[in-house]
């Protein structure tokens, strides 16, 4: 039986409660301003702020005053409380917030990862960690140098590769997309020491998903589209 376990961490947390705030950012304060005019105060990202305790308050600048929520995130008992304000006060943009949240995950969880990515350099059997909008993590074993379930609409997706293989493969970029087109974070291959993200930045655009989808072969290099970013990341 292939090894399968459900996690509760403070990575798994806090991938869930940035997925709800940029939910909450693209859906409700999209219908009233231009969410690219939106700053979220510097301090109120510290993960730390997110995963103890039960109210994570962030506070969004430039939205009126009426937007202000109480998002709940799963079932981790943690409530995000959303204070919109007035004018900026320097901050971090609403499109920063996607180049933060990987290198932020990745940090978090950086022991778990390196351990899976370890043993599929040693077995070449591969893992995946699925990030949930509950703030649950599911570790899912896959097969000899392939992992492959279902679509799962989800914050993030990592998967591991074997040491020398830090990039994505085709089949790797077709799911990323897909989990990008439906409001995800990013996907990314892990090895021991590196990662390789696929990210979006914004909502993806027509354009970089025609050009994503005719893609060929892996991708092993930085490349940025307009609304789709391939890096690779050390951790």
């Amino acid at each position: 039986m292939k090894y399968q376990e459900e996690i509760v961490s403070d990575a798994t947390i806090y991938a869930a409660a940035v997925f709800r705030l940029i939910e909450y950012i693209e859906t409700t304060v999209a219908e009233y301003y231009d969410i690219d005019e939106v700053a979220v105060e510097d301090r109120d990202l510290d993960p730390d702020n997110m995963v103890r305790g039960g109210v994570a308050t962030i506070r969004l600048y430039n939205v009126p005053e009426e937007l202000t929520r109480e998002i709940e995130v799963g079932d981790t008992g943690l409530t995000i409380r959303v204070e919109a304000r007035g004018p900026a006060y320097g901050g971090v943009s609403y499109r920063t917030l996607f180049s933060v949240f990987p290198r932020t995950l990745l940090r978090l969880d950086r022991h778990r990862i390196r351990e899976l990515a370890l043993q599929t350099s040693r077995s070449g059997i591969e893992y995946i960690i699925l990030y949930t909008d509950r703030g649950i993590g599911l570790i899912l074993e896959g097969e000899y140098l392939r992992v492959s379930i279902p679509f799962v609409r989800v914050a993030a997706s990592i998967h591991t590769h074997p040491e020398g293989s830090c990039g994505l493969s085709r089949h790797d970029i077709q799911s990323g997309l897909d989990l990008l087109v439906e409001g995800g974070l990013m996907e990314a291959a892990a090895t021991p020491s590196c990662a390789f993200v696929m990210r979006r930045e914004g909502a993806v655009s027509e354009d970089d998903y025609v050009n994503v989808k005719l893609m060929r072969g892996p991708i092993f290099k930085d490349n940025r589209l307009g609304s789709i970013v391939f890096e690779r990341v050390y951790y």
